[in-house]
């Protein structure tokens, strides 16, 4: 049987802190965790966090350094974040697809298409590209598994979220090395 070894800059992990609203960065900079995944923005995900106070959540209260990633949903664009614009409610763009009755103001999108890309990961103004300039040291996927929602229509749908998850990575890693 092979043993599972983890490597790289996680490795050393031994615990992990969540915590999508309610960002108080005094608050998380006092909380211990190895990791930590955040929202980007404080104030009903309304406000980006500035470098300075990624900076300070990054020290940690015992002042080593540690983790902390941004929460990025690839698979919903949400009523509440900068980017969303009120007319998209009566005239929505092609990518934006139906509200998510459990987690409301989250609409599924579709991913595939060139409109949601620019504004998750490879527009000027793109969420990725904010988050890597405020300082986060990388990004939680949430709703990859969006693809299933699609399958039956989509045959492809898992393959192009396999693409656009590749796709994201690279210009992740083309504007932060």
């Amino acid at each position: 049987m092979a043993a599972w070894k983890t490597v790289g800059p996680l490795a050393s992990a031994k615990t992990w802190h969540y915590q999508l609203d309610n960002i108080d960065v005094d608050k998380l900079a006092r909380t211990p965790a190895d990791v930590m995944v955040i929202d980007f923005a404080k104030k009903d995900g309304k406000v980006p966090l500035s470098a300075a106070e990624v900076a300070r959540i990054k020290s940690g209260p015992d002042g080593k350094g540690r983790y902390v990633l941004a929460y990025l949903s690839v698979g919903e664009a949400e009523e509440f974040r900068s980017y969303w614009r009120p007319e998209w409610k009566e005239d929505p763009p092609d990518w934006l697809g139906e509200e998510n009755c459990a987690w409301p103001q989250a609409h599924r999108v579709r991913y595939w298409l060139p409109g949601w890309k620019d504004i998750n990961f490879r527009g000027p103004e793109s969420y990725l590209r904010r988050i890597i300039e405020a300082g986060f040291d990388g990004v939680y996927l949430d709703r990859v598994d969006i693809f299933e929602t699609y399958e039956a229509a989509r045959p492809a749908a898992r393959e192009e979220m396999i693409a656009y998850v590749g796709e994201l990575a690279r210009t992740a890693w083309h504007l932060r090395p």
